[in-house]
């Protein structure tokens, strides 16, 4: 090989050699873009079509950024369990309205044990599955195209969400009662 070919030899190997070391640092660099966020807690659940979705918060972020997540896109299985477990109906919830009571109650069944025990109660005394204090307002009510009415909540923070009606009416029902009152006309009698 003369040295011409010795050249051009070695340019052939740096321009095949660049574009591969150009790609290892492409990658790298959107190695380092991506973040990784990691799940808090899960704060709550619904079902969208048969889909499963969490309410997550995030660590290091405020809750305000929290987000609803598809459980297929989730890597927090245990935080999930954890989540789940804790919304275990308990044993001794009430029966429908409409059941009959036992005419007499034995005496083994105290009624101090029906009343949940201040351990069992929230920290600050209040539901945590209520949203009253989150929820600035009942933003509109709708039916949707199967007859189920859809509640569209402002929150505190900004954020507008849409909810079953059954939801909203279990975690704000003073918010929802505020809206439907607003928006009632009454028929005066004479």
């Amino acid at each position: 090989m003369s040295s011409g070919d010795e050249h051009q030899v070695e340019d052939q190997m740096r321009v095949e050699e660049e574009p591969v070391a150009i790609s290892e640092e492409k990658e790298e660099e959107e190695e380092e873009e991506e973040e990784v966020y990691v799940v808090e807690k899960v704060v709550n659940h619904r079902k969208r079509g048969n889909k499963t979705q969490y309410f997550l918060k995030w660590k290091g972020y405020p809750e305000e950024d929290n987000t609803w997540e598809d459980e297929d896109n989730l890597f927090c299985h245990e935080l999930i369990e954890e989540y789940l477990k804790s919304k275990e109906i308990p044993k001794n919830t009430p029966g429908p309205k409409n059941a009959r009571k036992p005419a007499k109650r034995a005496k083994s069944e105290s009624s101090d044990e029906d009343i949940a025990s201040p351990a069992k109660r929230p920290v600050n005394g209040e539901d945590p599955e209520s949203w009253e204090d989150q929820v600035k307002e009942v933003e509109t009510v709708e039916r949707d195209e199967s007859d189920q009415l859809k509640i569209y909540l402002i929150w505190k923070n900004g954020k507008r969400t849409v909810h079953n009606a059954e939801d909203a009416n279990k975690r704000c029902p003073q918010k929802v009662i505020k809206f439907y009152e607003s928006h009632l006309k009454f028929k005066v009698i004479s």
